[in-house]
């Protein structure tokens, strides 16, 4: 799996607000024969040309579809460790761990994320 760098995660942030009004794509050259997309930040761009501005387009379009995935596998990949704290703090039996998050406090007594003062001895307030 491939991160996403910080230009990376704000041109996807950028698009996301602007939609095709953010696209960095430029006519290239006093001729305007050619188009490009990038650079934005440190993200480069491709190293071609384009014909038109439609290939440029589906160009950036492909590259924002690319980090989409990314930053899909990045959160999915901080859900799985989230659960295996859960597992390892609660045990596969706690409805922390069993509703993946969904319950409001712990229900096996153990210490850590949300657990239930009432099942510690506490007052609960």
């Amino acid at each position: 799996m491939r991160g996403l760098s910080d230009d990376e995660r704000a041109l996807l942030n950028h698009w996301s607000r602007f939609g095709s009004d953010g696209y960095p794509i430029r006519k290239l050259g006093n001729s305007g024969r050619c188009w490009v997309w990038g650079p934005w930040r440190s993200v480069k761009g491709p190293p071609t040309t384009f014909k038109t501005k439609r290939e440029a387009v589906a160009s950036f379009e492909a590259f924002i579809d690319v980090l989409i995935e990314a930053k899909g596998e990045e959160a999915h990949e901080r859900a799985n460790a989230e659960l295996r704290h859960r597992q390892r703090t609660h045990g596969a039996d706690c409805a922390l761990v069993a509703d993946m998050g969904s319950a409001n406090y712990c229900t096996c007594g153990a210490e850590g994320d949300r657990a239930d003062p009432k099942l510690r001895g506490g007052s609960g307030y």
